[in-house]
């Protein structure tokens, strides 16, 4: 029992010391934050000794809690609470987070000292071999199992800076190497041979590329990488006879280092596959997913999805404001995302889903009459009534695939007058996406609806050779149709 509650304190301890050494804002006050950890972890492995000493180290660690709640350092215990829900991928509720910062305010000031009173009315507490400075501190280094939680706590937070800064090469690196020093760590704490750690090797490369798969394939990936770790540790308890020191180990070998080492969970969110090994600049907790196609893209963070992989690519609205929203671009129109604010919103009158629909027929359009390479055609649609566009495809063919244009220049440059409705008029030498020359035919057609003019299209089209009337002419109707039906 007594070892056992040594586990969960420590561990507790460990979460939290973490989440103050990855403290975004670094300043005086983390510095006596740390303090109060490291004296209470001092005092969990005293007390674990019987120490009756041990007192010194718990009322350090108490005064210098309540020194920094006063001074409104961040003890992180709030982060704490908050980083809970997001790693299990439920909405931080108010009073839940508040239950879970009393709960451990309780154990880190509390429940230590109410443990102290019982083992010393008890009569359990003795004055052991430790020494003055060892209760102050020392004991840290000079006792074998502190002195293994001291080199097991400075691998995780090797392995944690590797996740902050989110380096492809470097999270590799250390994905490899810190869950192989922890191993090597804990045999040798508890007498016993590392064995092949070639096995261990091969477990952390799937663990580590079972990023870019989704779904079976990362659970598979994931549960083989488990797996070795499991079969190197388990002599753990074939020959010591303790299934809690295993499954620990497994753990804490097997999932949370490596899941520090790259930066984020993987266990969540895996239906997408990481795209690509970079971050979102200047955001390095938050990158790119892609769909199973491969095709689309979205963003997750470290704790799970932000934006689902729907949309062709993104950008940023204001090329000089790289904290500014982004454009999610599909089918020739965007939304912007506020990565801050995790909000999204529209900025134009493009009506998205009467534009998916025109886009299908853009891309049937260009099959049915052979558009070649650079070919394209210009779609839009305005609303008589307000004068506002509500669609505006812009759509060329690269090779056997469409291509969507989301820039603000002009697409097809004409100089021929405004196209009454019902008429064609063609240009022989229109600038196509400003750099080529093309011959051009443009074709304007109203949707009536109650013999009230409603929406008037424009379809324009950039070939090698001028299009006929009828294909405009048939692109402009089966619009109409869509917008009919609208």
């Amino acid at each position: 029992m007594r070892q056992k509650f040594l586990w969960l304190d420590l561990a507790v301890c460990s979460v939290w010391m973490l989440m103050c050494l990855g403290c975004r804002m670094w300043y005086s006050g983390n510095n006596t934050v740390l303090f109060v950890i490291v004296s209470r972890i001092v005092f969990a492995f005293a007390l674990y000794r019987r120490e009756i000493r041990s007192w010194v180290s718990l009322l350090l660690s108490v005064g210098l809690f309540c020194f920094s709640v006063g001074a409104e350092y961040d003890v992180q215990i709030e982060s704490l609470s908050s980083t809970m829900f997001h790693m299990l991928g439920l909405p931080v509720d108010g009073i839940a987070r508040m239950v879970v910062m009393l709960v451990l305010g309780i154990w880190i000031c509390f429940v230590p000292l109410v443990m102290y009173l019982v083992l010393l009315l008890g009569r359990r507490l003795a004055r052991t071999e430790l020494r003055w400075k060892d209760v102050l501190g020392a004991i840290m280094w000079n006792d074998r199992s502190a002195r293994t939680y001291s080199l097991l706590m400075l691998v995780a937070f090797g392995a944690l800076l590797s996740g902050l800064a989110m380096n492809s090469r470097i999270c590799l690196f250390v994905c490899l190497t810190a869950p192989i020093l922890s191993y090597r760590l804990l045999m040798k704490h508890y007498g016993m041979s590392s064995g092949n750690l070639a096995v261990m090797v091969a477990g952390m490369l799937m663990f580590y590329y079972a990023q870019p798969t989704a779904g079976v394939w990362r659970i598979c990936l994931l549960g083989m990488s488990m797996a070795v770790v499991a079969y190197m540790c388990i002599r753990l308890y074939l020959f010591k006879g303790r299934l809690s020191v295993f499954v620990l180990s497994v753990l804490y070998i097997g999932a949370l280092l490596p899941s520090l080492s790259i930066g984020y969970n993987q266990y969540v969110c895996m239906d997408y596959g990481r795209y690509c090994y970079h971050t979102l600049e200047p955001y390095q907790g938050i990158f790119f997913v892609k769909d199973h196609t491969g095709e689309l893209v979205g963003l997750r963070d470290r704790y799970g999805l932000l934006v689902s992989p729907e949309y062709e690519r993104l950008a940023y609205h204001d090329e000089r404001d790289m904290w500014g929203e982004l454009e999610l671009r599909r089918n020739g129109y965007y939304t912007l995302y506020s990565v801050c604010d995790n909000t999204f919103r529209q900025d134009d009158y493009i009506r998205h889903e009467l534009q998916d629909s025109i886009c299908r027929i853009v891309e049937r359009h260009l099959t049915e009459f052979s558009y070649e390479s650079d070919e394209g055609l210009e779609v839009k649609v305005t609303r008589c009534v307000s004068d506002h566009q509500i669609s505006h495809v812009r759509a060329s063919k690269i090779g056997s695939s469409v291509y969507y244009e989301y820039g603000t220049d002009s697409y097809i440059m004409t100089d021929s007058v405004a196209v009454e409705s019902g008429e064609f008029a063609g240009d022989p030498m229109v600038v196509y996406k400003g750099i080529w020359y093309r011959e051009g035919l443009s074709h304007s057609y109203d949707v009536l609806i109650d013999s009230v003019a409603s929406y008037r299209i424009l379809v324009q089209s950039a070939r090698d050779h001028m299009s006929g009337s009828e294909e405009l002419r048939c692109l402009a109707l089966r619009v109409a149709k869509v917008l009919e039906e609208y």
